[in-house]
C-alpha cells in the first residue's frame, strides 16, 4: 500500500490538512489556493480522502445549489453529512464531519476523480470555513475590506434586501490608492484576536484569487444608495443587527444562531459602525488614514 499524501493550507488563520491516497493526483490551484499552501503540521482541521463507491445517505437533508451542481447537507446525531452532486453525475462526493468541523472524511466517486481539481472544491471548503469561523467566535460577511499598512476598513453594500449592482465590490477596487489592497471576492472573515477584530481575506467561490491579506479592523461602513449624502454612527444592538443582516449563516444549522448573535455583539462593541448614504452619481473615494474625509469613520472607540 502506498503512502498517503498530506497537504496543508492556511485560510483566515485556520490550518487545514488534507490526507489523500497517492493514486488521487491533485494540486491546489497555482493562482488561487496554492498561494496559501503551508506545512500540514498541527492542523486545526484534518480531512481524510478516499476514492470509492459513494453510498447515498439516508435522511432529510437541505439542498443548496452552487456553480457546479447541487449539494445536500444533513445532520445525523452528532455528525454532518454533505453529498455533492455534479451536473452529470449524482453523488460525486460524500463528506462526513464531526459537530465542529475539525475532523472529516471525503469519499470521491471514481467517475468524478478526473474532474475533481481538489477534494474540497466547490461547497466543501466554504462549509468548513464558515462553520469553523463561527465556532471560533468569528463571522463571514458579504462585502469587501480595504487594507493598508496592516489596518482595515470593511465596506458593506446597501441595506439587507436592497437591490444592489453585482459589481459594487469591483467598482470599489478600481479606486484603490497606492498601497491599498482589497480582499478578493464578495466576502471576508472577521475574527477577534487578543481583544481586537481582524479582517481576513477569503478565497473566491471557485478557489480563485485566494489571498493571505489580513489587517486590524478600524471601522465598518454600510454604504447605501440615497438621494442625499449622510453619515450616521450606529452602535449597540443596532450595530450588531446590521452585521447579522449581512452575515453568512448556515440555514441547516439553527443551533449556530446564538453564536452568531454573540459574535456580532462582540464585534460591534469593539469597532465603530457607520451607515453612509451615497447618491448614485457619487463614488466612494479612496480613504487615507488620518485624512479629514476618513476621520469620522476611523475615530477610535472610547477607552474604558
Amino acid at each position: 500500500m502506498g503512502r498517503t499524501r498530506l497537504r496543508g493550507i492556511e485560510i483566515a488563520g485556520i490550518v487545514l490538512a488534507v490526507e489523500s491516497p497517492p493514486g488521487f493526483q491533485w494540486n491546489w490551484p497555482e493562482q488561487g489556493l496554492g498561494e496559501l499552501a503551508c506545512a500540514p503540521s498541527e492542523p486545526e482541521i484534518h480531512i481524510g480522502v478516499t476514492v470509492g463507491e459513494v453510498v447515498p445517505p439516508q435522511g432529510s437533508p437541505i439542498t443548496y445549489s452552487f456553480d457546479g451542481g447541487t449539494f445536500d447537507v444533513d445532520r445525523v446525531g452528532g455528525e454532518w453529512i454533505v453529498a455533492v452532486h455534479g451536473t452529470r453525475q449524482p453523488f460525486e462526493r460524500l463528506a462526513r464531519f464531526d459537530a465542529d468541523f475539525t475532523v472529516g472524511h471525503v469519499v470521491v466517486s471514481p467517475g468524478a476523480v478526473q474532474a475533481c481539481a481538489h477534494p474540497l472544491v466547490g461547497p466543501l471548503l466554504d462549509l468548513i470555513l464558515i462553520h469553523r469561523l463561527i465556532a471560533l467566535g468569528g463571522l463571514v460577511l458579504e462585502g469587501t475590506a480595504v487594507i493598508e499598512n496592516g489596518r482595515a476598513l470593511a465596506l458593506i453594500a446597501g441595506d439587507a434586501g436592497a437591490e444592489q449592482p453585482a459589481d459594487v465590490p469591483k467598482s470599489w477596487r478600481r479606486i484603490a490608492a497606492p498601497g491599498q489592497s482589497f480582499t478578493p471576492g464578495s466576502r471576508f472573515a472577521l475574527r477577534i484576536e487578543d481583544s481586537r477584530v481582524r479582517v481576513h481575506g477569503l478565497p473566491g467561490r471557485r478557489g480563485a484569487a485566494a489571498t493571505a491579506l489580513s489587517g486590524r479592523l478600524e471601522a465598518i461602513h454600510l454604504i447605501a444608495r440615497s438621494s442625499q449624502m449622510f453619515a450616521d454612527t450606529v452602535s449597540g444592538d443596532d450595530a450588531a443587527d446590521i452585521l447579522l443582516e449581512h452575515v453568512y449563516a448556515p440555514v441547516h444549522d439553527p443551533d449556530c444562531t446564538e453564536r452568531l448573535m454573540t459574535a456580532a455583539a462582540r464585534v460591534a462593541s469593539r469597532v465603530p459602525v457607520m451607515r453612509l448614504g451615497m447618491p448614485e452619481e457619487q463614488r466612494v473615494v479612496p480613504f487615507a488614514w488620518g485624512k479629514r474625509r476618513a476621520a469620522l469613520g476611523f475615530a477610535p472607540p472610547p477607552v474604558g
